[in-house]
């Protein structure tokens, strides 16, 4: 082999000496970059199962109340629901006490000694007697009002 064909090869192990660093660099970038990503990758995947944790326990949070809600309305619910139910009773009653109160007014206007003086010592019974239907009426709107509540509870 001649000098001419030794620096031939020389030049060529050199520019293949040249490419493989070029190429052994690229490499290394690109491992690098990966490795970078891998990171990030990583990193995003502990900040999802972090967020996943938190979305549990603000659910179970969230069932909680749920759960505590619909105690409390079972709760409000079961004496109101029982006030519901008799209040037309207890109305019908009073209508009938009143009825007959009158009938004693008009069969026996003067009342004994006792009955005067008791009667002086509490409200003047006509006012009792205008002011109760308006009460058990308030108080059968603010019942009725117990089923608009439960249709929002329910939501």
């Amino acid at each position: 082999m001649n000098n001419f064909q030794i620096d031939a090869i020389v030049k060529i192990v050199l520019q293949q000496g040249i490419e493989i660093a070029k190429l052994n660099s690229a490499l290394q970038n690109s491992e690098a970059k990966e490795r970078e990503k891998s990171a990030e990758l990583e990193e995003t995947l502990k900040q999802l199962e972090l967020t996943k944790i938190q979305l549990i326990e603000s659910e179970q949070k969230i069932s909680s109340l749920r759960q505590l809600v619909a105690a409390i309305t079972i709760e409000i619910n079961n004496p109101v629901t029982f006030i519901y139910g008799n209040i037309k009773y207890v109305k019908d009653y009073f209508h009938e006490l009143m009825q007959l109160i009158k009938l004693y007014q008009k069969h026996y206007n003067m009342p004994v000694a006792e009955i005067e003086q008791e009667s002086e010592e509490k409200e003047d019974i006509e006012f009792i007697m205008q002011d109760l239907p308006k009460l058990f009426l308030l108080i059968i709107l603010a019942v009725e009002m117990r089923g608009l509540i439960k249709i929002l509870f329910e939501l």
